[in-house]
């Protein structure tokens, strides 16, 4: 990925029915270190790292309630646990169980090299 020049980059992330997960676009960046991802809608989503396009599954992945919030300290790339979110099966992805699902995902980033 490439390295973001914002100091903070947003972006809406909206899951039309349960069991088809999207994935983040765009990926966290290279100088990305924290993740916050907060649950506008009324149904709960979850979050984690895999393959957009089924369900996530209870348990393999973190549950925000609805108008909740999560924090991700997910260090810069060199940084990072795992590398970057660009392999297959290693990207963001985001699913909603009880309905459709609406999230507001914010990246914090380092300003400099990541």
């Amino acid at each position: 990925m490439p390295i973001s020049t914002n100091t903070f980059d947003n972006q809406r992330v909206q899951v039309a029915a349960p069991g088809t997960s999207v994935a983040a676009n765009p990926q966290p960046f290279d100088n990305t270190h924290t993740l916050i991802a907060y649950n506008r809608g009324t149904n709960p989503l979850r979050v984690a790292i895999g393959t957009p396009g089924g369900a996530i599954a209870i348990g393999a992945g973190l549950e925000v309630p609805a108008s909740g919030a999560v924090t991700l300290a997910i260090g810069t790339n060199t940084n990072r646990a795992g590398g970057n979110f660009d392999f297959p099966g290693r990207v963001l992805i985001f699913d909603a169980s009880g309905g459709a699902g609406d999230c507001v995902l914010t990246f914090l980033n380092s300003i400099g090299p990541a």
